[in-house]
């Protein structure tokens, strides 16, 4: 049954994971010259200066979320697919957080001047990855508690 809540959820996880490999994460202002930090890395003087593009779990989570769409009929499964996508977007939020602490003591600003909405979609998707899995769980509920009537 593809119409259920938890495939919408996981769908919006999809287009989080899909959405912040495109658009900007932070933007640091180096003097007059404004550069962005993306899923691709940061970018200074034409060097990527990050050691992790984040896009290397930013689409795995998005394929993950899409594999367990398809995976309806075996719910344990697919709950256990989306706990294995809890630990990558949590990772990948992680090290978006070990990327910001490098790129300003690259930059030798405090803070980023601005974030940008590929900040927020990982943690979107997180959210949403959680409704996913509690849809699951009262799906698995509810079939165990109408196989105790039979």
């Amino acid at each position: 049954m593809i119409q259920r809540i938890q495939t919408i959820y996981l769908v919006l996880v999809v287009v989080c994971m899909g959405l912040a490999n495109i658009f900007a994460i932070s933007y640091y202002e180096i003097g007059d010259t404004t550069y962005n930090y993306n899923a691709q890395g940061f970018m200074l003087n034409g060097e990527n200066q990050t050691y992790f593009p984040l896009m290397l779990l930013f689409i795995p989570g998005a394929l993950l979320a899409l594999i367990s769409i398809g995976l309806y009929k075996n719910r344990k499964l697919q709950l256990n697919l989306n706990k294995l996508n809890y630990l990558i977007i949590l990772v990948s939020i992680a090290l978006m957080f070990v990327d910001f602490n490098t790129i300003e003591g690259l930059t030798e600003s405090k803070k980023a001047s601005a974030y940008g909405a590929g900040f927020f979609l990982p943690l979107a998707a997180l959210v949403f990855n959680f409704l996913a899995n509690r849809g699951i769980k009262n799906d698995e509920k509810l079939i165990s508690s109408l196989d105790r009537l039979r």
